[in-house]
């Protein structure tokens, strides 16, 4: 019942695909940790970790763009679902970006850089190497105002194609304003 094939695609196979690929389970024993350790925030809840992988799957970007890195596990769903193509990520803490480089090479995952830096100082210079970008996921952490700015400076580096997901957009009134601001 939906006439945009954009909003079909996306609730056939993001929203409705129950299919059980092979990260999830790992990926829910990291946010159990992260839970345990009392760093839930940072981490991705196993739903919408699984419909961001989902959603990177079906849409096979070449280039992806992580604002928010946080503790990884957002990174581990991107990395393993984009088969091919490279995963470059921003994270402005430097204890949970040194925590998801970690959690990277152990895995073994080699399409995925972490940056340490200031998404609005590190992204202009990111352009010149992911231009066109295709996909760009902001983390739950990333300030609606930091979104913001960014958004102006992505917008000539994105394609008629790229997708961009804000994830936690409606956690704070500040957010929801951010969403308003984007949306008009």
């Amino acid at each position: 019942d939906v006439d945009s094939p954009f909003v079909y695609h996306f609730c056939k196979y993001i929203i409705e695909d129950d299919r059980n690929f092979y990260i999830f389970p790992l990926a829910k024993l990291f946010f159990q940790e992260a839970k345990s350790r009392e760093e839930a925030f940072y981490a991705v809840p196993p739903t919408s970790g699984q419909r961001l992988f989902r959603a990177v799957h079906h849409f096979r970007p070449d280039k992806a763009l992580e604002i928010g890195t946080g503790d990884g596990l957002s990174t581990i769903y991107l990395a393993t679902a984009m088969l091919s193509g490279d995963l470059f990520s921003i994270e402005p803490n430097s204890k949970q970006a040194a925590f998801a480089k970690k959690r990277m090479e152990q895995l073994g995952l080699p399409n995925v850089e972490i940056t340490h830096a200031s998404p609005v100082k590190a992204v202009p210079l990111l352009l010149t190497e992911l231009e066109p970008i295709d996909f760009v996921f902001f983390h739950q952490t990333t300030p609606g105002k930091t979104i913001e700015g960014l958004f102006d400076l992505l917008l000539p580096g994105l394609s008629t194609q790229s997708v961009l997901v804000l994830s936690g957009i409606h956690q704070t009134p500040e957010k929801r304003a951010t969403w308003e601001t984007l949306y008009k």
